[in-house]
C-alpha cells in the first residue's frame, strides 16, 4: 500500500491494499483524506471491508476536493458497510461519482444506497455492477428513483439476479424519471418475452435516456418490432446495445429490414440530437456577445 505520508505527493492518487488495514492505519487514511486538497479522485482498492470504511467515511466526508470515489476492485463491503455511502451522500457535497461496483452488498445494502438516492442532489454516476443484487434491491432502487433528478448514468450490469421484475421495475421508473442518459442492463437474465415489450413501451415518451445496453440473448422479432415502435416516438435514444456490439441481431430470427429500420431511427435521433446541441450552443454564443 502507498504510505499515508505520501498522499499528498501524486497527482492522482490509486491505493492498492493487499490486507486488511489496522485501526490505526485506518484512522491516519481518514485524516490524510480530510485535508488532502488536491486529488479530484480517490481509488481504494483491494481489502477495505465494513470496519476499515467506517473509519475512512469520516475523513471523505470532511474532503472538499474529491469529485470521484472509487470502492470497487474486489473490496470486502457488504450490506452493512453500505449505510456508509448514505452518509458521504448525505455530508459531502462535492463527491459527484460513486464507483462501489465488485462488492457484495447484496438486495438489502442496495436498498439502503437507494435510501439514500432518493433525496440526493450530488451524485450523477453510479456504479453498482456485480454487486450480488436481485429483484428486490432493485425495485428498491427503481423506486427511489422515481424522486431522483440528479443520477445520469447508472450502471447495473453483470447481476446475473436481475430477471423480468427488475425490467419492469425499471421501466416504470423511466417513465416518470427523465435524468438519466446511459443506463447498463447486461446480463440481466430476463427470459420473458413481455417484460421487454413492456420497457420499451415505457420509453416512448422518455426525453432523457440516449444510451441503452442489454447484452442479453432474448432478441426477438416481437421485441425489435418494439423498439421500433418506440423509435417512432422517441426522439433521444441514440444506442442500443446487444452483446457487447450493436445490432448483432443476425443470429436471430429477425428480419433483416427490421433491423435496418431500428438502425436508420436511432441514427435519425443521433443527427437530431448532434443539430439540436449545435443550435443551442450558437444561441447561448449569440447571448453571450449581447
Amino acid at each position: 500500500m502507498l504510505p499515508v505520508e505520501r498522499l499528498n505527493s501524486y497527482p492522482s492518487l490509486w491505493l492498492y491494499i493487499n490486507k486488511k488495514l489496522t485501526k490505526k492505519q485506518s484512522t491516519l487514511l481518514s485524516q490524510s483524506i480530510a485535508n488532502d486538497d488536491i486529488y479530484k479522485e480517490l481509488a481504494l482498492l483491494g481489502s477495505v471491508d465494513d470496519s476499515t470504511l467506517a473509519t475512512l467515511s469520516d475523513g471523505i466526508v470532511k474532503n472538499t476536493r474529491l469529485t470521484t470515489l472509487d470502492l470497487s476492485g474486489n473490496n470486502n463491503i457488504t450490506s452493512y458497510g453500505a449505510k456508509y455511502f448514505v452518509d458521504i451522500m448525505n455530508q459531502n457535497k462535492i463527491i459527484n461519482t460513486l464507483k462501489l461496483h465488485i462488492n457484495k452488498y447484496g438486495d438489502e445494502g442496495v436498498g439502503v444506497i437507494s435510501k439514500g438516492l432518493e433525496t440526493n442532489n450530488t451524485i450523477t454516476e453510479l456504479h453498482l455492477a456485480d454487486v450480488d443484487v436481485g429483484d428486490e434491491g432493485i425495485i428498491t432502487l427503481a423506486s427511489a428513483l422515481k424522486t431522483n433528478n440528479t443520477l445520469t448514468f447508472l450502471n447495473l450490469s453483470n447481476n446475473d439476479n436481475i430477471s423480468d421484475d427488475s425490467i419492469v421495475a425499471i421501466a416504470d421508473m423511466l417513465k416518470v424519471n427523465n435524468s438519466i442518459a446511459v443506463l447498463n442492463l447486461s446480463d440481466a437474465k430476463y427470459e420473458d418475452e413481455e417484460s421487454v415489450v413492456y420497457f420499451a413501451e415505457a420509453l416512448k415518451y422518455n426525453t432523457g435516456l440516449t444510451y441503452l445496453s442489454f447484452n442479453n440473448r432474448l432478441i426477438t422479432q416481437r421485441i425489435i418490432d418494439a423498439f421500433i415502435d418506440m423509435l417512432n416516438y422517441n426522439n433521444t435514444i441514440e444506442h442500443i446495445i446487444y452483446n457487447e456490439q450493436t445490432y448483432l441481431f443476425g443470429v436471430f430470427d429477425v428480419s433483416t429490414n427490421s433491423i435496418n429500420i431500428l438502425d436508420s431511427l436511432l441514427e435519425r435521433n443521433k443527427i437530431n440530437n448532434y443539430v439540436r446541441h449545435i443550435s443551442l450552443t450558437k444561441m447561448l454564443l449569440r447571448i453571450l456577445k449581447l
